[in-house]
């Protein structure tokens, strides 16, 4: 998704007990929480309650089923039946806007050729919106779950979609195209944005009546997103992205030049990273492909993090000799020593 903005600089607005943040420009929930959510509405003559959950990979199918059954194309049928009864005026499928938007940044801080990527699949890539359109997305969800008149689905579906599994007793972390975090007064909903060079989250608390939605216009958005999330939740304690304690051990410089060299993610060609020994004692690895670039310390043998984004590698090595044969991050990625 990506994201309209009014201003470059921070700002922070509270829209009726939704604190909505852009950050030098960007994104928030993805669209494929808005085609998830309505992919039944009775308007293409499918019960309303009988919405199913997708992968983010499945979106486009959904896309194309909306516009069968409908005879529109995507962005009329979400235009007509989404954006303009929540009020979403800021909100478009255009992938090429008019006014006020947002460029995307890589990872050295250079805008993207052309200004943004453009994606083909409308449903889970296309959307162009502001944080306060999703405030209001936000408040079409809460009148739906409070079962009030005119609500653009009824109370039940609302209260199926933020069910785990979209069912009772389920417990994957997702309902009916949202991400679903906490329990009691720290339930939340939402769902993360990410194209390239755009960054966002949005998270509700609907028995807090709280929401914040985050949007940065850069690859390193996370950092600027995460820093904000966890100072907004630390204000009303909302649990985001608690703070995690490490301390820091030393290293020596032949460790660090031991661990240099070039490596290779092993899901995919040509794809390869450098690790270098940096200043003050950190390693520096960066992304050859992206640009993307950590600076980590050591804080137990063999594992290091970056203090700022909080992602981290461990070291392999070969069981009989000790002789370093790769890196493993925080996902289970693999990269794998090479020469060269």
């Amino acid at each position: 998704m990506n994201t309209r903005l009014k201003s470059s600089n921070v700002s922070v607005t509270p829209i009726a007990n939704i604190t909505t943040v852009s950050s030098a420009v960007t994104c928030g929930v993805t669209p494929e929480s808005l085609s998830r959510a309505f992919v039944g509405l009775r308007a293409v003559g499918v019960d309303t309650d009988r919405v199913v959950d997708v992968a983010k990979e499945q979106a486009g199918e959904l896309q194309k089923l909306i516009e069968d059954q409908s005879g529109m194309s995507f962005g009329r049928y979400l235009q007509q039946h989404v954006l303009t009864p929540l009020h979403m005026a800021d909100s478009t499928l255009d992938s090429y806007p008019e006014g006020n938007v947002s460029l995307a940044h890589q990872f050295d801080g250079q805008p993207f050729p052309g200004g943004w990527h453009v994606y083909p699949e409308l449903a889970p890539a296309g959307l162009w919106t502001t944080p306060s359109d999703i405030a209001k997305f936000c408040f079409g969800m809460l009148k739906a779950l409070s079962g009030a008149k005119g609500a653009l689905i009824s109370r039940a579906l609302a209260e199926q979609m933020i069910q785990p599994s979209g069912k009772p007793g389920g417990g994957d972390g997702y309902g009916l195209g949202f991400e679903l975090r906490g329990k009691d007064a720290t339930a939340s909903f939402g769902h993360g944005g990410s194209n390239a060079g755009f960054k966002s989250e949005l998270f509700y608390f609907p028995q807090r009546r709280l929401g914040v939605v985050l949007m940065t216009n850069s690859e390193n958005g996370r950092v600027v997103r995460n820093e904000l999330a966890r100072s907004i939740s630390n204000k009303f304690a909302l649990g985001l992205f608690p703070t995690r304690a490490v301390t820091r051990i030393p290293v020596s410089a032949d460790e660090l030049a031991a661990i240099a060299g070039r490596y290779q993610y092993t899901g995919a060609e040509n794809y390869f990273f450098n690790a270098i020994a940096g200043a003050d004692n950190e390693l520096v690895l960066k992304d050859l492909t992206t640009g993307k670039t950590n600076h980590l310390v050591a804080f137990d043998r063999d594992k290091f993090i970056d203090r700022y984004t909080g992602e981290g590698i461990t070291i392999t090595r070969d069981v009989a000799t000790g002789a370093i044969t790769g890196l493993l991050d925080n996902d289970g990625d693999a990269l794998l020593r090479v020469k060269g």
